[in-house]
Formats: structure tokens, C-alpha cells, sequence
């Protein structure tokens, strides 16, 4: 019988059979810092914002925007 390791990204959950690959894929996701403003819609009585602005560790701002699905 043979025992394989894999290695798993802790962040995007990629799998890989060499380690180095792993770390390089970890070291290549950005990670969330600050949220910086938050878009409620009025006309949408759900309690979730519309959209959300990250400020993320390298100092980049992305805003991220809901699909919603109501049912």
C-alpha cells in the first residue's frame, strides 16, 4: 500500500501534490483588511446590503454587488 499527500490551499481549497505549488497558490490570494462602506437598497426591505466596498491588504479597494434571489 502507498500514502499519498496532497496539499490543499487554505484560501481557494486547490489542491496540489507539491508543496511549493501550494504555498504560491496561498501567497497569491489577496486578503480582506477593512470593509470600507456598505449600500443598502431602501426600496429592498431584506436587511442585506446592495453592495459592499473591501479594502483589501495590498491596499486595493473592490466593491462587491448582491444577487439577490427572493423568494
Amino acid at each position: 500500500m502507498k500514502q499519498k499527500s496532497v496539499y490543499e490551499c487554505e484560501l481557494c481549497h486547490s489542491t496540489f501534490n507539491n508543496k511549493d505549488e501550494c504555498e504560491q497558490c496561498e501567497k497569491s490570494h489577496y486578503i480582506p483588511k477593512k470593509i470600507e462602506s456598505c449600500y443598502y437598497d431602501s426600496g429592498l426591505d431584506i436587511g442585506f446590503p446592495k453592495n459592499i466596498i473591501i479594502r483589501f491588504e495590498n491596499g486595493s479597494l473592490v466593491k462587491y454587488e448582491a444577487q439577490y434571489e427572493l423568494r
